[in-house]
C-alpha cells in the first residue's frame, strides 16, 4: 500500500472548526461574565449548531436556556454548514 496516497479527506473538520471559532472569540479565560455572554454566544454559534445543555443543576440549565433565547441569529455572518451539499459532493466523488 503507497503511504504517499492520499484521500483528500479532512478527517478532523470539526476538531478544526471548534479551534478557529475559539481563538475567534479571543476569550480570556474559560469563565465568560454575564453581561457578555449573548455576545460570545453570537460570535461562538453559526447557524445549524446544535446545543445540548447538560448536567444536574437546574439553575445553569435555566440560565443558559435564557441566554441561548437571546442570541439574534442574523448577527452571526457565518453560513450554515451544508450537509445536504456535501453528502452530495461525496456521492458525486473526492473532493
Amino acid at each position: 500500500m503507497n503511504a504517499e496516497q492520499t484521500t483528500g479527506r479532512v478527517w478532523n473538520r470539526r476538531r478544526t472548526e471548534k479551534q478557529r471559532r475559539l481563538a475567534e472569540a479571543n476569550m480570556p479565560g474559560k469563565v465568560i461574565p454575564t453581561d457578555q455572554l449573548v455576545s460570545v454566544l453570537e460570535n461562538l454559534l453559526a447557524p445549524g449548531d446544535r446545543v445540548v445543555l447538560e448536567g444536574n443543576n437546574q439553575k445553569q440549565a435555566d440560565f443558559l436556556s435564557r441566554m441561548l433565547a437571546e442570541v439574534n441569529p442574523q448577527k452571526n455572518p457565518r453560513p450554515a454548514y451544508d450537509y445536504a451539499q456535501r453528502r452530495a459532493q461525496r456521492a458525486s466523488g473526492p473532493v
